[in-house]
């Protein structure tokens, strides 16, 4: 009987953290409601949970999304983060980024943010990686980004939900 009462209590805390968890960060959904992926093709596809493997897989790996516009959205970022990778690797010029090489400028874009007025900008470091970031070592990468990708789509990349 005690070790049912100390089971129901871990259950209530581990409840009740979940519960946090979904008012603080990302959607998590309920057991039985639809949700939303990005399939490996690019595909929007929609699942029920049942909080088993593949559902927290999706959740682990930010693929889960409340709605099919929230998903389109996120496949939209994908295909604007792929688009950037590719540029950077077209005005790299088959150059290498050399981690070892300090004096080696490798250029990021960044969104400076001030209230409601965002503004794309560059900037460069020479020995140290930022989880994430692409790196390009030509210096009009923000420029021509722009122009290929346009400054609206680089914005909304960086302002995905996380």
């Amino acid at each position: 009987m005690e070790e049912i009462k100390e089971i129901k209590l871990q259950i209530n805390k581990l409840n009740q953290k979940l519960e946090n968890l979904r008012r603080k960060k990302k959607y998590i959904p309920n057991n039985g409601d639809t949700y939303y992926i990005v399939s490996d093709c690019g595909d929007i596809q929609s699942y029920k949970w049942e909080n088993d493997t593949n559902d927290n897989w999706r959740y682990l790996q930010r693929n889960c999304f409340k709605t099919y516009d929230l998903a389109m959205q996120h496949f939209e970022n994908l295909k604007t983060e792929a688009e950037l990778f590719l540029l950077a690797e077209k005005l790299n010029d088959k150059r290498i980024i050399d981690w070892d090489n300090k004096e080696q400028a490798k250029f990021y874009i960044y969104l400076e943010v001030n209230g409601k007025k965002s503004k794309l900008k560059l900037r460069f470091n020479n020995n140290y990686m930022t989880q994430g970031t692409i790196y390009c070592l030509n210096r009009n990468f923000l420029n021509e980004a722009k122009q290929i990708i346009g400054n609206d789509r680089l914005i909304r990349l960086f302002q995905k939900d996380d």
